[in-house]
């Protein structure tokens, strides 16, 4: 289920980046992928980084803390 998650926080966060409506993002996406977008946008809502470096993007992306926590959404 992890795995999954990355697969939408990636593309979430690049949509964000490019200033796109994130609304529209979470209606593009299909089943169970729209509930996974909607617990990722609902996290990252709480959250105010400011990523720098690759590493720290990676680390949102791929840290089990941050899955999880958005799982748990």
């Amino acid at each position: 289920m992890l795995h999954n998650v990355k697969y939408i926080v990636a593309p979430y966060l690049y949509a964000v980046y490019e200033g796109r409506c994130v609304t529209d993002f979470i209606s593009s996406t299909d089943g169970d992928l729209k509930e996974l977008a909607t617990k990722v946008n609902r996290y990252f809502k709480t959250r105010n980084d400011v990523v720098r470096t690759e590493d720290e993007l990676l680390s949102i992306i791929h840290g089990k803390d941050v899955l999880r926590e958005i799982l748990a959404q």
